[in-house]
């Protein structure tokens, strides 16, 4: 059992438990984005190769051998191509790193055209493949085969957007080597079309980095980081002609040593360079013994908490709160009728796995959760009407509080896309909590007497008014959790992109998890 009167749910057992299924969901988050992120890599690898494999099918001469296999053969193709990247631009839009809702809805609008628009070009070139003496259908199609293109471009343009860029290109640097594996094998064993095919994927996973390196630099404010990172572009852009030409003069002579040896001797250098792209965009965190953050200096000890249970009505409510790597905070367990203490305790286990020295938002965040753990018993009928305004103008504090820190980091951040992320979740913040203070003060007239805690946060045998009023709470209690999650995410991740000259920053220490 996990909660209950007479269950374990407070037992460090419980407890222990509870975390290592937090660090094991976070492993498994962590494994889903390197898939989503290599399945990016390999699908939008070579976007327009099946289309006009389509094209020059559907305009084959009548006369051309095979030529009805054919056009089937690469219809088929182009539908699945088509199919794999709106599904891989999907799959980013719905499980991906990204919260930015608009992002995520033009990623949805884009994959919506790239199937409009596969449809209309798969019953345009049918119509060319029966007719192809007729140029107005050819020129028809023409023009779907551009208008698909930039759609698709459009396409992964936002789904670059989405991804981590430093995820991206450490996904192709290892694409790349398993490439060059793949090559080295194909010359030993002269096989010409698996070393062109080899040699012709290095050539595009390099272009995608590319890609990736030069929408980095548009995205950011930093102009030393911007500068390392041209370097390496060019650097980049220099190193691709010359390994393709390699590559083609091998594939003609396959079994010539020194072509073979300047083949190699190209592509390494190639790979140095897609190597010092993905050290400029994720140079290695230095300062770390064995993998592990510097543990930061214990925070003093807190004053000790009033001694007693659950407060009376006359009595001002107090949870315990320790902050300690060596003891997790007392947080009481929620059952399924407490749905506010639910979404205070999801905030709290998001935040705990944070040390809350030297990071003001984690300790804002995780006072948030225990006054939301304390409104919740306050609804069950645990303290006075007052009280219950109280703790909501606390919250309306420790949620400008969440609001002003982020705002502070946003300023910092060099990079447009995680400062004006961080400011879109943040700005939601106090919103929700003026809102909050608002209906609580509503429920608060709606409080009765009670002598004793009650199990349920929702009201037995309450008025209609009583019920909209416990409803819009609770609603209310969830989006403030939530925002405030959201939050907090969104700051760490833009602590990877704050300007050295910014003094002071937030230190992120995960908390050690025994």
């Amino acid at each position: 059992r996990v909660h209950g009167d007479s269950g374990k749910g407070q037992s460090e057992d419980a407890k222990q438990i509870a975390h290592h299924l937090v660090r094991l969901l976070d492993q498994v988050n962590s494994a889903l984005q390197e898939s989503i992120v290599d399945t990016v890599s390999d699908v939008f690898l070579d976007t327009n190769s099946p289309i006009r494999n389509l094209v020059n099918a559907a305009n084959a001469p009548l006369d051309r051998e095979n030529r009805v296999s054919e056009f089937g053969l690469a219809r088929d193709e182009f539908q699945k191509h088509a199919g794999r990247l709106v599904d891989t631009g999907l799959l980013v839009a719905h499980r991906g790193r990204t919260r930015n809702r608009g992002l995520v809805e033009a990623i949805q609008r884009a994959a919506r055209n790239v199937t409009t628009m596969s449809e209309q070009v798969c019953n345009i070139a049918v119509v060319v493949h029966i007719q192809p003496d007729d140029a107005t259908n050819r020129g028809h199609l023409e023009v779907m085969h551009k208008e698909w293109t930039n759609n698709v471009d459009n396409l992964s343009r936002l789904v670059d957007t989405a991804i981590d860029a430093a995820e991206f290109v450490r996904a192709s640097e290892q694409a790349i080597s398993r490439d060059s594996q793949l090559c080295n094998k194909a010359i030993e064993e002269r096989n010409v079309p698996a070393l062109v095919k080899g040699a012709s994927s290095i050539a595009r996973r390099s272009n995608r980095v590319l890609t990736m390196a030069n929408q980095e630099v548009e995205n950011s404010d930093d102009q030393s980081y911007c500068r390392h990172l041209n370097d390496a572009s060019s650097n980049l852009a220099s190193n691709i002609a010359p390994m393709v030409s390699a590559a083609k003069l091998l594939s003609g002579s396959i079994s010539d040593p020194p072509n073979q040896s300047d083949w190699r001797t190209k592509n390494d250098h190639l790979r140095a360079a897609v190597s010092k792209v993905s050290m400029v965009i994720a140079p290695p965190q230095t300062g770390l013994a064995n993998g592990k953050r510097p543990t930061p200096p214990t925070p003093p000890p807190r004053p000790p908490l009033p001694a007693g249970g659950i407060a009376n009505a006359n009595q001002p409510l107090h949870i315990e709160f320790v902050d300690d790597d060596s003891k997790e905070a007392e947080f009481p367990t929620p059952k399924s009728n407490q749905p506010i203490l639910k979404a205070a305790h999801s905030l709290h286990m998001e935040v705990q796995k944070w040390q809350s020295a030297g990071n003001e938002i984690v300790a804002a965040a995780k006072r948030m959760a225990v006054l939301m753990a304390t409104m919740s018993e306050l609804v069950r009928g645990g303290g006075t009407k007052k009280t219950l305004i109280d703790v909501s103008k606390q919250i309306v504090l420790a949620a400008s509080e969440v609001t002003r820190i982020a705002h502070r980091e946003a300023e910092r951040c060099t990079d447009k896309r995680m400062r004006s992320m961080l400011l879109q979740v943040s700005d939601k913040v106090p919103t929700i909590a003026t809102q909050l203070s608002i209906l609580s003060t509503v429920k608060a007239t709606m409080l009765g007497d009670l002598t004793q805690l009650l199990d349920s946060e929702i009201p037995e045998g309450g008025t209609t008014e009583d019920f909209e009023a416990t409803d819009m709470l609770v609603g209310n209690a969830q989006n403030l959790m939530i925002a405030v999650r959201d939050t907090v995410r969104a700051a760490e991740s833009a602590s990877i992109k704050m300007r050295t000259d910014s003094g002071v920053i937030l230190r992120w220490a995960r908390k050690q998890p025994w």
